[in-house]
């Protein structure tokens, strides 16, 4: 299928203006560069109306933006590397792909005569889009339903590379589902030739290889953007970083602390990391409060107002502050208002723990288990008990019994902010004899007007010292 692009680069200080107009064959795009200004590019693909597209550095800057610079109805937004991009349009890789000047390619993947090769901000976008649903034409996320998302998917494999023909893949930093195939190579990468480092094969030179039947990673290759030593598991600073790269996949379960419902948001405090990921609606992705990660709301709320914090962000960026090795992956799935019944094992929310983190670890080639657990629960039992304590130690005992974890992972809790009651259960597991359990302090810190929810302030404290707790136990 032919596809004619038009580009309109508008430069935000007025110094001058370009159009590039060229046509390509659709194909997986990879190209290079950034253009931080605001960007409205008109699209047309066969006699479809025109798309716009325009970016700023928030939320509410791209979306006023848009109402100057686009007359289409705006219809989505989302956080690309940090900048906003609004778009009468879907805003995701493939869309930002198809609206930019990428290289022309003819059927032998090489440039057609005639094309301009100097690159576009389709690779950053395909390599760092942070989808947060947002739709505005239905009031609906764009990525609600899975079976949409698997059919969306295999009807783009071009954009979603699987080196193991398992059927989940990567589209950049996001997970994706492509149709499973004994083979990774297509016929725009015919000419691209293997690499093989140690045991790993890399027949297509794009970064993903095979070792025997487990895939495994070759730093350096087209893909990685890495400084090109071998390394099957990082890509190093100088590059992205992939779901792949995740090195402690952690499952952050409990009430509506755990979840940080209601609780303000700092862009500059809140930000993302790139070696932080989170099992989103939409698969891996680099963690991005304005992602879906739970209940199928959170902690985006409302794509017109900023989203709720959530101390696993915070965990994952103070973690990686301490260890340039770490790269952070996590699940969560909370139960907002739940005694600790809910999670009585093989129960229903039990249940959907354990398929939540299952599906997680299967997107996750290299990974084949969690590597600790968190634990903020404690609010709607409030009393110091016995019966607390009975069901606190038999949920450990039931998660170690599952083939995704283990008696030698971390499981840290901690304080509800309430002192004493079952904080002196929870305390416990700081003097119970084992080594892979503990508490962590949060009495001292800010609460909202309840008393009993913690403010974003304290959200941020307690990730922190999660992954304080956290790095002592795994050093």
């Amino acid at each position: 299928m032919e596809v004619s692009n038009s580009l309109v680069v508008a430069e935000v200080h007025g110094v001058a203006s370009s159009v590039a107009v060229k046509s390509r064959r659709r194909t997986g795009v990879k190209a290079s560069g950034w253009v931080r200004a605001l960007l409205c590019l008109a699209l047309t693909q066969q006699s479809a109306a025109a798309a716009c597209l325009v970016s700023g550095p928030s939320l509410s800057s791209a979306r006023a933006a848009y109402q100057t610079s686009c007359s289409q109805p705006r219809k989505d937004c989302d956080p690309v590397d940090g900048v906003w991009y609004c778009s009468s349009e879907s805003v995701d890789a493939a869309s930002i792909a198809s609206l930019s000047s990428a290289p022309a390619s003819g059927g032998n993947g090489e440039p057609s005569a005639g094309s301009n090769n100097s690159g576009s901000a389709a690779d950053n976008a395909s390599q760092s889009t942070v989808n947060s649903g947002e739709s505005d034409s239905d009031g609906n996320s764009d990525a609600s339903s899975s079976d949409a998302r698997d059919q969306a998917a295999l009807a783009a494999n071009t954009q979603c590379a699987d080196p193991d023909g398992d059927g989940w893949g990567w589209t950049g930093t996001a997970s994706c589902r492509v149709a499973a195939s004994n083979s990774s190579r297509s016929a725009d990468n015919a000419t691209v030739q293997p690499v093989t480092v140690g045991e790993c094969v890399d027949p297509d030179n794009d970064g993903w290889g095979w070792n025997g039947s487990a895939s495994c990673r070759i730093a350096g290759s087209a893909n990685t953007g890495s400084t090109g030593n071998s390394d099957s598991t990082k890509s190093g600073d100088s590059g992205h970083y992939y779901p792949a790269d995740i090195t402690d996949l952690i499952l952050v379960t409990g009430q509506s602390n755990a979840l940080g419902a209601n609780t303000s948001y700092d862009p500059q405090l809140d930000s993302p990391h790139k070696r932080v990921f989170a099992f989103t609606d939409s698969g891996w992705q680099r963690a991005d409060l304005h992602q879906i990660w739970d209940l199928g709301w959170h902690p985006r709320n409302h794509p017109d107002t900023d989203p709720s914090n959530n101390f696993s962000l915070h965990f994952g960026k103070r973690l990686t502050s301490l260890d340039s090795n770490r790269v952070v992956g996590f699940i969560l799935a909370t139960a907002p208002g739940a005694a600790i019944s809910n999670w009585s094992y093989n129960g229903v929310f039990y249940r959907e723990i354990r398929t939540k983190v299952l599906d997680g670890i299967n997107q996750l080639p290299h990974k084949s288990s969690l590597d600790g657990i968190l634990w903020h629960q404690g609010e709607t039992d409030a009393n110091d008990t016995q019966a607390y304590a009975n069901s606190l130690n038999a949920l450990i005992a039931n998660f170690r019994s599952e083939s995704w974890y283990s008696s030698g992972k971390p499981f840290i809790c901690g304080e509800i902010a309430v002192p004493g009651g079952v904080n002196n259960r929870l305390n416990a597991l700081n003097s119970d004899g084992d080594s892979n359990t503990a508490c962590v302090p949060a009495t001292d810190l800010p609460t909202k007007p309840d008393r009993a929810h913690f403010t974003a302030e304290a959200l941020r404290a307690i990730g922190k010292r999660y992954a304080e707790q956290y790095n002592r136990m795994t050093n």
